[in-house]
């Protein structure tokens, strides 16, 4: 079996490791299929037994290695163990590159045009962010071609405006990164380096760590490093949009990638992004500003302009936090609202002036600068 057979196999959504692995995880659905493969085998003899997996790996692999045969054919589960997953999401899964454990391999099966499109909007977003560091590096796209099989997705390929005819696998090969959720968490990474750096010294124990200096200190540098690559990003007119609730609340740890020994931050899955001129935004509506008639008026680029400078002064008020300037970024915020928020209408050109004048005081700031920064601000 080749590699693109394999893919083939693995990413079919209706009988395919990937719609398990999702739903529950690798291992929980790796184990699904093959205990429901000899379930099924038990009730054609008519045993009438209940039948349970073993959980040790010497019994259950021959089981698994039988069913995972039977049901994807000769070959796959020699593939299955060179290419290692690593995850599964909404639009793909991610193996390890066999014999290269610094890179994977993220594969998307796009059936639909809209999803060809997705997929090369997100690769072009991640190239992009990956020339200014914030992402991991692209070395290889790779479409592999299918034919449709599954009812639901040769349905859809009638579809006039997104069917197609020509299904493919799109396979990006990347470095690999090590995501916060990999390293247990935000608080659980940040502890672990604490405690590292305390090695042969008084040391702590992990009750109450988080509220001594030294983790604070860390998590100010955490978020002033997810501030710092956020508005790298935004310079481009780039806005990640599946980052969670931060800076109002949690980041999606899975998509975010952090070295605390670096202070390095990168961002993965570019699928979900904007792109904002924010020049011509702002042009377009000095524009409006000339016009008496309203009907004349588009507002989108004046919305867009805002949304886009919302976002920036979010990361800007968040990193001048992490400085320990708590008074000057609820006056940074304040004064900001003063040019948004206007009866006669918003002033947001010296709105992007006094952003620009904030944005650079992040990209200015040291990891030397923090100060003490609880996981409640």
């Amino acid at each position: 079996m080749n590699e693109e057979e394999f893919f083939r196999k693995y990413m079919n959504p209706d009988d395919g490791i990937y719609r398990s692995a999702r739903l529950m995880g690798r291992m929980a659905g790796e184990r699904d299929i093959v205990g429901n493969y000899f379930k099924r085998i038990r009730n054609a003899k008519g045993s009438g037994e209940d039948f349970y997996l073993p959980e040790n790996t010497k019994e259950y692999k021959p089981m698994r290695d039988e069913a995972l045969t039977d049901l994807y054919g000769k070959g796959f589960v020699d593939m299955y163990d060179r290419y290692k997953p690593i995850g599964e999401g909404a639009y793909g899964a991610v193996f390890e590159k066999p014999g290269d454990s610094q890179r994977v391999l993220k594969v998307q099966r796009q059936d639909t045009l809209d999803r060809q499109k997705f997929g090369d909007t997100e690769i072009a977003r991640q190239k992009e962010a990956a020339e200014m560091g914030v992402a991991p590096k692209i070395h290889q796209v790779t479409n592999l071609p299918y034919k449709h099989e599954v009812p639901m997705e040769i349905l859809r390929s009638f579809d006039n405006r997104y069917g197609t005819t020509d299904p493919r696998h799109q396979v990006t090969e990347m470095d690999r990164v090590n995501t916060v959720d990999a390293q247990g968490g935000k608080s659980q990474m940040l502890l672990d380096y604490v405690q590292k750096l305390k090695k042969g010294g008084k040391g702590y124990s992990n009750y109450g760590i988080t509220d001594t200096e030294p983790y604070q200190i860390e998590n100010a540098k955490y978020n002033l490093a997810m501030a710092k690559a956020q508005l790298r990003l935004a310079d481009r007119g780039l806005v990640h949009t599946d980052l969670g609730q931060y800076p109002y609340g949690d980041a999606r740890e899975d998509h975010v990638a952090y070295n605390p020994n670096t202070n390095k931050m990168q961002f993965i899955d570019y699928g979900h992004t904007e792109k904002y001129n924010h020049a011509e935004n702002l042009h377009q509506h000095t524009k409006n500003l000339n016009l008496r008639n309203e009907e004349l008026k588009s507002f989108k680029y004046s919305d867009d302009a805002e949304h886009f400078l919302d976002h920036k002064v979010a990361n800007i008020q968040r990193g001048l936090e992490a400085l320990g300037k708590r008074d000057d970024a609820k006056a940074f915020r304040k004064e900001y609202r003063e040019y948004t928020d206007r009866p006669m209408g918003e002033d947001l050109v010296r709105a992007d002036a006094l952003v620009n004048k904030g944005r650079k005081i992040i990209r200015l700031a040291g990891f030397n600068q923090v100060q003490p920064m609880s996981d409640v601000e």
